[in-house]
């Protein structure tokens, strides 16, 4: 099993279904993020886990938002999985960037939040 900590690029976007592939075949060049060869650890191992999960889960990362996501959380977004992926929100999500940017605070703080749909 390889560390976390010592994930390269390709090792964390390894598996992850849809959601995987398109993180894989995105040009990162010109994103907020840039290539994933020169994203922070923490980045890379909190994709990796997201991306081999069997549970929906989203990473909002940065000043702009960029979320990234895995298929069971893509299922909830509809139709803006493709759309959606590696994007800023404030962009793609304009009607509920004022909620989650009231979040973003708290949540880059280390506060976690669970968003129960049932």
């Amino acid at each position: 099993m390889t560390c976390v900590s010592s994930l390269d690029s390709d090792e964390c976007l390894a598996g992850g279904g849809e959601a995987g592939l398109l993180l894989r075949e995105r040009d990162w060049r010109n994103s907020a993020l840039g290539e994933p060869r020169h994203w922070p650890q923490p980045l890379k191992g909190a994709v990796s886990l997201m991306l081999n999960s069997p549970h929906p889960i989203f990473i909002v990362w940065g000043d702009e938002a960029v979320w990234l996501f895995n298929d069971p959380f893509a299922a909830l977004l509809e139709p803006f999985r493709r759309e959606s992926l590696g994007r800023s929100q404030a962009s793609e999500r304009p009607d509920s960037w004022s909620h989650i940017r009231s979040l973003l605070p708290r949540l880059y703080n280390g506060d976690a939040k669970v968003f129960d749909e049932t």
